[in-house]
């Protein structure tokens, strides 16, 4: 008898347990689940967001569990899952992009001995793959694979909910540059997917919400570096319009940039922002994430930097200017607080912030620099492996990982960079249009700091989502 595979999207780190979670459809678990598809279309499976519902405590039934691992901080919520959910005997597919960043030590120290009833292995493996599905043949690359078949084990009712929010789609991966801090798939050049699948997908999501009576559909693209491609993305918003022709829907969508390839791409090719803007373009976040050069040198970030500009700045204020003066909305993605931060580079990076909301109403979107992360360069650093054993040891230190959260005793050992990151970051998130709730680490000082005003933090962090 075939065995029950059930793939799962874990509720969110911050979800209050009575409510929804964080609903949201994300295109990683459905392209993991649709390459498994592609290479044994036959496969019985469900899918389960636990962010539908309160919080989920019973046994889990299946044989089987795919678990989309979303980031770092989800670790210690996969390890809860796997310690008090999997039954006797069944087995733990655990992907996403941070698996990949975790060498098999540390996997294995991490996963393999929560339970010696269960075994627990690396979804991204395609040998891992072949061997737990009986594949019949070799997977499509996550490039050509369509998710449409995996969208339709969704029932109507959650799709509904689904597509009445934003929710990411996969329409690229890969940044040729290198920044130090940053765990995503880095230092290659953008890869597009198949657009003929990608025209297949949009299709198949209109159709469903033109069926729903849902007037809009809002998504944002998972492209790193969204201008980095500029024929490619103007191929993408031919096809948004024509979806928008065919089905009468609204479709607004956003990207991710960096100052310099947006600035390339319009100055080489003009008109596309007003062509983007019609197709439903509405926001671009730019990678700033500091406010000095020497922070972004540090960081392997020195295309931040103008060829004239001594202050640093200047090259941030074109590519915001713009955006505001085609009618599209800047969003000003700041992730600071490195390590060569301090509190004069901390307080110009506010100051920045601020002056582009008022003078462009740009949307600040802060995170604190998490760099002894996995996938990170300095995770591997021979200096900082006393940090990574302790992450290894304390897995729910993982949480104080999250982008969101306060600086901590974990990520900024130095007290006087953890207090002035802090007092900049809190004033950011302070303001008006921001688009992030900061969260509290869940690490002793924090503990502590909780326990004397009467509460916890997971108490304290429910229910802040960000955006």
């Amino acid at each position: 008898m075939e065995k029950l595979t059930l793939f799962i999207q874990p509720r969110h780190n911050y979800a209050v347990p009575n409510e929804d979670g964080h609903i949201h459809l994300s295109s990683p678990l459905m392209v993991a689940v649709a390459r498994i598809l592609s290479a044994k279309p036959g496969l019985d499976f469900a899918m389960e967001d636990e962010n539908f519902g309160p919080e989920k405590t019973g046994e889990i039934d299946a044989d089987i569990i795919g678990i989309n691992l979303v980031g770092a901080p989800y670790i210690p919520k996969a390890i809860s899952m796997i310690r008090d959910r999997v039954r006797s005997g069944a087995g733990v597919v655990l992907g996403g992009q941070i698996v990949n960043a975790l060498s098999k030590e540390e996997f294995a120290r991490l996963f393999s001995g929560i339970r010696d009833d269960v075994e627990v292995v690396n979804g991204n493996d395609d040998l891992v793959l072949e061997k737990t599905f009986w594949l019949q043949g070799p997977m499509s690359p996550k490039e050509m694979v369509s998710q449409v078949p995996v969208w339709e084990k969704i029932n109507d009712a959650k799709m509904k909910k689904y597509l009445n929010r934003e929710f990411s789609y996969y329409v690229s991966q890969g940044c040729t540059f290198n920044c130090k801090f940053c765990q995503a798939e880095k230092g290659k050049k953008e890869k597009y997917r198949d657009l003929n699948v990608v025209q297949e997908e949009l299709e198949y999501l209109a159709g469903k919400a033109v069926s729903f009576g849902i007037e809009k559909l809002s998504f944002y693209m998972s492209n790193l570096d969204g201008f980095q491609t500029p024929e490619k993305l103007l191929e993408f918003a031919k096809i948004v319009e024509s979806v928008k022709r065919k089905f009468g829907i609204k479709i607004e969508f956003r990207c991710l940039a960096t100052l310099e390839f947006f600035l390339r791409a319009v100055k080489n090719h003009e008109g596309i922002l007003p062509t983007l803007r019609n197709a439903g373009f509405t926001s671009v976040g730019f990678g700033i994430d500091g406010a000095t050069p020497e922070v972004w040198r540090a960081i392997g970030k020195s295309h931040n930097i103008g060829d004239k500009d001594k202050e640093g700045l200047q090259k941030s204020i074109d590519a915001i200017s713009i955006c505001a003066e085609n009618g599209i909305t800047p969003e000003i993605l700041m992730v600071f607080g490195h390590p060569t931060d301090t509190q004069e580079s901390l307080e110009t990076a506010l100051d920045f912030v601020q002056d582009m909301a008022n003078r462009y109403g740009a949307v600040p979107r802060p995170h604190v620099a998490k760099h002894i992360i996995p996938g990170a360069d300095a995770w591997r650093a021979k200096e900082n492996q006393d940090i990574v054993s302790q992450l290894i040891e304390n897995p729910e230190y993982f949480q104080a990982l999250d982008y969101a959260a306060l600086a901590s005793e974990i990520s900024h050992p130095d007290a006087e960079l953890r207090k002035w990151t802090n007092k900049y970051y809190q004033a950011m998130c302070a303001m008006s249009d921001r688009a992030t709730k900061y969260v509290y680490p869940d690490t002793p000082l924090f503990r502590e700091e909780m326990a004397r005003d009467g509460t916890t933090v997971e108490r304290v962090n429910q229910g802040r989502f960000d955006r």
